[in-house]
Order: structure tokens, then sequence, then C-alpha cells
């Protein structure tokens, strides 16, 4: 099995995100192949892009959402959640 792996706004970077429709690109090049997509929303996910994830701005369903940071309002804890 293959997976591509992205953080859809990059947060060490300060927070800087792609042109509108390039992740919506890659999930499509990526299904077509049979390719699962990793969301790496540790920085970017529970409102910190503006909506719940970032993934949300172009209405994509990751394989796999990684989470944490704000998951747990200070405590050391993370998550991955799986479709």
């Amino acid at each position: 099995y293959a997976a591509v792996i992205v953080e859809p706004v990059q947060g060490r970077g300060g927070m800087r995100a792609p042109p509108y429709g390039w992740l919506s690109a890659l999930h499509l090049d990526a299904n077509s192949k049979g390719t699962l997509m990793i969301h790496d929303e540790v920085y970017s996910g529970f409102g910190r892009s503006g909506r719940w994830f970032a993934a949300d701005y172009e209405g994509l369903k990751p394989d796999l959402l990684c989470l944490g940071k704000a998951l747990a309002g200070g405590y050391p804890i993370s998550a991955c959640v799986g479709t």
C-alpha cells in the first residue's frame, strides 16, 4: 500500500496555505491510483485555520487525519482518526 502525507496548511512555516484547488487535485490524483491520503492537521486543526480543519475549505475527507496541539487544551496528547 502507498500513502501521501500532506500538511494542508504549513504550520511551522508561518501558516502558509497552498493555492485553492491544489489539495483537491492531489486527492484526485492519489485516489485514481488507489493511494491513501493522510492529513497532518496538528497545527491547523480544531479551528486554527478558520474552519474546523483546513481540508474543510475544499470539502475533502482524508483517509487518516492526524491531530494534536489544540486537541487537549495544553496537555500532551495526539490522535490519528481514520475513515
